[in-house]
């Protein structure tokens, strides 16, 4: 490699380098190079090595991992007789289902509270704890947002609601977009026992409350396209909502169920 260097030929493919100063003729030379490179081979192994350097700083563009810390180190050295039944010590504690109900009952009543505002994802399936009291699939159950997520819980815990359904009722409406008829599929259908002992039907639509409210018109000397476009999708929405509510409102007024809107006021209390 040394007789390469003096006769300007690169060590990797024997060609005569274009610039005396590289010690390769390219970058693809120069890959195979730099393990070839005994210093540098001894430097990367030093950079990389736990016990005798931190690692990279952070922000580097390099993709090797970071060292392990001295407990993680300690805690695989402690662990090792895992291995022999196939366990992986860095997975953590395997807790029994009692510690898990604790869990999951703790950060439920913490939502519950307002403590947190969501519990795991935005979208996701719910899990009955009581799937006898759900008209429909229990194993199916979609919520779309955390208000959803939050109004399942308390249907599925309070012991006055004797049945609920999430989006299994279909009502047609006229939509005055196009002016043709759709399917409306409300979030909740909710069979409560009054305290009087009468069972009562209602159908419960989750909605922020800014969609109740018919959209101011923005100012006419604004020229934000934006701010139009946003004003213009605004509008269709509350259209195609009140055409939505004026159908249940109908089809709740021919059974005799009732009809609720529920909005951040009623989930979290909050003053219009």
């Amino acid at each position: 490699m040394e007789v390469a260097l003096k006769l300007n030929l690169c060590p990797i493919c024997q060609n005569e380098k274009t610039n005396p100063q590289n010690k390769t003729c390219s970058r693809h030379c120069a890959i195979k190079y730099q393990w070839r490179d005994k210093d540098r081979l001894e430097k990367h192994k030093i950079t990389f090595n736990p016990n005798i350097s931190i690692g990279r700083p952070k922000g580097s563009k390099n993709k090797n991992p970071y060292p392990m810390s001295p407990a993680v180190l300690k805690r695989i050295e402690e662990n090792k007789h895992y291995l022999l039944f196939d366990i992986n010590p860095m997975q953590g504690r395997n807790h029994t289902e009692e510690s898990k109900e604790k869990m999951s009952n703790s950060q439920l009543e913490r939502f519950s509270k307002g403590d947190i505002k969501q519990v795991g994802t935005m979208q996701g399936l719910f899990k009955a704890k009581h799937p006898e009291k759900y008209l429909g699939n229990p194993t199916n159950i979609v919520y779309r947002s955390s208000w959803e997520f939050r109004v399942m819980l308390q249907l599925d815990h309070d012991p006055n609601v004797i049945g609920w359904a999430s989006e299994e009722m279909r009502i047609p409406y006229k939509s005055p977009l196009d002016n043709r008829y759709h399917s409306y599929f409300p979030d909740f259908l909710v069979k409560e026992r009054l305290t009087n002992g009468k069972i009562r039907t209602k159908i419960l639509e989750v909605k922020p409350y800014s969609q109740t409210l018919q959209p101011q018109i923005p100012s006419v000397k604004s020229t934000d396209k934006k701010k139009q476009k946003r004003f213009f999708k605004e509008v269709q929405t509350y259209a195609v909502n009140q055409a939505k509510w004026e159908s249940a409102r109908k089809f709740c007024k021919n059974n005799d169920f009732d009809f609720v809107i529920l909005t951040e006021n009623e989930l979290f209390g909050r003053k219009k």
